[in-house]
């Protein structure tokens, strides 16, 4: 079931690969390539993240290391700097945009870890009563919203959330 989130999460993301192609790597009967190896990474942090839980809380160490799992191995996004929170402004919009045509602009770099520090102490100390299912949902956006890391943002927020 993980297997099949990281290949369905890393097609969103524009990987070209199948399930069997995927399992002939883990077999050994077939040749990785850089598609492959992003399902790969993206099963090897969910799975991380997992066996961490168990002695981390949901934290700015988990998330840090998580996306270096993600983006290694020479992935796209490899040289935007994994485990680290972004130091740069970034955008989001349609290939090619421009900040002034983006379709959202995140926080500044520099509000980064203050944002992620917020959220961690919202995960781990609510003081809300809400119900599990509402508090994700909030969880997500303002991951989300904060875009803490270069690349990588949605993946990294799914395999925590998941």
């Amino acid at each position: 079931m993980m297997l099949h989130e990281a290949l369905q999460s890393t097609k969103i993301e524009g990987t070209q690969v199948t399930l069997d192609e995927v399992l002939e790597v883990e077999a050994q009967t077939r040749k990785n390539n850089k598609d492959i190896q992003e399902v790969l990474n993206y099963y090897q942090a969910l799975r991380g993240g997992m066996d961490s839980l168990r002695m981390l809380p949901i934290s700015t160490r988990l998330f840090k290391l998580l996306h270096e799992t993600l983006l290694s191995n020479y992935v796209r996004g490899s040289n935007r700097s994994p485990g680290e929170y972004r130091k740069i402004q970034n955008f989001i919009g349609p290939e090619g945009c421009t900040i002034e045509t983006a379709s959202f602009i995140p926080p500044e770099p520099q509000l980064v870890n203050k944002y992620m520090d917020n959220l961690e102490t919202h995960i781990n100390d609510p003081k809300d009563d809400l119900g599990e299912l509402t508090r994700v949902a909030i969880i997500h956006a303002q991951f989300e919203t904060i875009h803490p890391f270069l690349d990588g943002n949605g993946r990294i927020e799914s395999a925590v959330i998941s």
